[in-house]
């Protein structure tokens, strides 16, 4: 997948400032994967903030201020089945928003 990072960061540094960085990858499902198995994005350590993620273009979760706890939160969004794509690539977008730095 693709890491698109903030003016002035590489791939090889830990970007503390604030801002949004966002991370997109592609992949397949193996076409002998389940049809009716539940699939879910999760982070379980939680993102430092916020994040929204979209999946095929549509929105499948997001956390902001409104949590507990929200930049440790863990996550656990349900990619409905409706968006997967059997047949050809899929794209998951995390946009995450880093609200004080550091």
């Amino acid at each position: 997948g693709a890491v698109k990072l903030p003016e002035g960061a590489d791939e090889n540094t830990r970007w503390e400032g604030e801002g949004v960085v966002e991370y997109t990858t592609d992949f397949s499902f193996p076409e002998a994967e389940d049809a009716d198995a539940q699939f879910y994005f999760e982070v379980r350590e939680g993102i430092d903030d916020t994040d929204e993620v979209t999946f095929n273009g549509r929105r499948i979760g997001a956390t902001d201020e409104r949590t507990p706890f929200y930049w440790i939160a863990p996550r656990r969004y349900p990619i409905p089945a409706e968006l997967i794509r059997r047949d050809g690539a899929n794209r998951l977008v995390v946009r995450v928003t880093n609200l004080r730095g550091g």
